[in-house]
């Protein structure tokens, strides 16, 4: 090891020393001036104590203790809670009424607004990469969907569309089970 690799070395084992010395003394402030706690029955009644002004009878450190325990049991008083005009804490803060459990929990596209029966399958665009479905809803509104796009009210989606045709599969759920219904809608000549 060259002086300079052993200087640079000595520097931070200096360096290091110095800040432990540092946190130690700062931290002994704030340490220092901690009292052990003692109860009133530990201390007999003609003991003495000890102070920068002399000797002190045991008695004045008693009634330091009871003004301390007589602040004390104020803090640890019991709460009384009064009900009057109040809500019970214990009761749920808004109870969950549900309007209908046949509503959709999520939001529902234009296609499935309907029932696919009100759905008319006017056009495919097939020949391309993604092909797409045309659809003329009751109220006279073109609706272009591709593959995996929800379609009627009852959990349908698009499975394939092919030549003069779409695949439509859709879901419910009888007795616990769900039960998946496949219906083909061809264009009407």
């Amino acid at each position: 090891m060259n002086r300079a690799a052993w200087l640079q070395s000595l520097s931070y084992v200096a360096v290091a020393i110095l800040s432990v010395g540092a946190a130690l003394l700062i931290s002994l402030q704030f340490i220092g001036g901690s009292r052990a706690q003692t109860s009133d029955a530990t201390v007999p009644p003609d003991a003495t104590a000890t102070s920068e002004q002399g000797e002190v009878p045991a008695g004045d450190v008693v009634e330091e203790g009871q003004k301390a325990m007589t602040d004390l049991e104020g803090f640890l008083e019991p709460f009384i809670y009064d009900m009057v005009n109040r809500r019970d804490p214990f009761k749920a803060y808004s109870e969950y009424d549900p309007e209908d459990s046949s509503a959709p929990l999520r939001p529902m596209s234009p296609a499935q607004r309907f029932d696919l029966e009100q759905l008319q399958l006017v056009g495919i665009m097939w020949d391309v990469k993604d092909p797409r479905a045309m659809f003329l809803d009751p109220d006279k509104e073109v609706l272009i969907l591709g593959r995996d796009e929800g379609i009627g009210n009852r959990n349908g989606y698009i499975a394939a569309i092919r030549e003069g045709e779409v695949v439509v599969v859709e879901a419910a759920r009888r007795r616990g089970e769900i039960i998946y219904k496949t219906r083909v809608l061809r264009i009407e000549r």
